[in-house]
């Protein structure tokens, strides 16, 4: 679902290391779903570039962030 956060920027720049790169990609859908939800489906693969860098950067915080918490306490 979300090209917003892969991999490499969930280890790299978010350093994120509860999730494997295996189970990285139910995490992150799932993840992607929650916070856009509480968005209200404003932010997408489509419309994120369109937001400042500062909005950019604290949705795909707050995506890495849901997948640490869904990585420890289970989807």
């Amino acid at each position: 679902m979300s090209a917003i956060v892969d991999y490499p920027y969930y280890v790299g720049t978010y350093m994120g290391s509860e999730a494997d790169v295996v189970s990285f990609p139910a995490l992150v859908a799932h993840a992607s779903r929650v916070i856009g939800a509480m968005t209200r489906w404003q932010v997408t693969e489509d419309t994120i570039d369109s937001f400042p860098t500062l909005t950019q950067t604290l949705y795909r915080l707050a995506v890495c962030s849901q997948v640490d918490y869904l990585a420890s306490n289970g989807l």
